[in-house]
């Protein structure tokens, strides 16, 4: 659904307190949509939607922490088991009897590992760096938000 057939808020309704995060940021997008009476009205209700903002970014924070601590735990999960490939081929290497050829390709195997170790964890570092980045635009909005009301409610007072 389009912000604009959206309903905005109804004078006198007080449900920040009750209303998921997403909606109360959609809510907010709207402000200024709507009537200066119905701004108002929101504007009363800074402090509630203070805490809306402050458990959104709670949420971003913890999730944050719970992705971290994941993708730490499968990044050495990978490296074990590079590590373990490679401890398999530094032990075909104590072979005595292998060619100059074989032992090459067990060269190029260590080396081929080794490439797409690094080629990993540099996907894991963009991947992070994605995830970072999103997370901060969230809280931008959410601060932005803030800002805006506390604007819209002085300029309303103004008039």
């Amino acid at each position: 659904m389009a912000p604009e057939d959206e309903k905005p808020p109804v004078v006198g309704a007080k449900p920040w307190g009750n209303l998921p995060v997403e909606r109360a940021l959609k809510l907010l997008a709207m402000l200024p949509t709507v009537s200066k009476e119905v701004a108002l009205k929101v504007a009363e209700q800074l402090p509630e939607i203070r805490k809306v903002a402050t458990k959104a970014l709670k949420g971003i924070e913890e999730a944050h922490k719970r992705t971290l601590k994941a993708n730490a735990e499968s990044q050495e999960h990978v490296h074990r088991a590079y590590q373990d490939i490679r401890d398999v081929l530094k032990g075909e290497l104590k072979e005595e009897d292998l060619t100059w050829d074989q032992k090459k390709e067990i060269y190029d195997l260590l080396m081929e590992g080794a490439g797409a170790e690094a080629a990993k964890d540099s996907e894991n570092k963009r991947a992070l760096d994605t995830w970072l980045k999103t997370a901060g635009v969230v809280a931008v909005a959410a601060l932005a938000a803030c800002v805006i009301l506390v604007g819209a409610k002085g300029a309303a007072e103004e008039n």
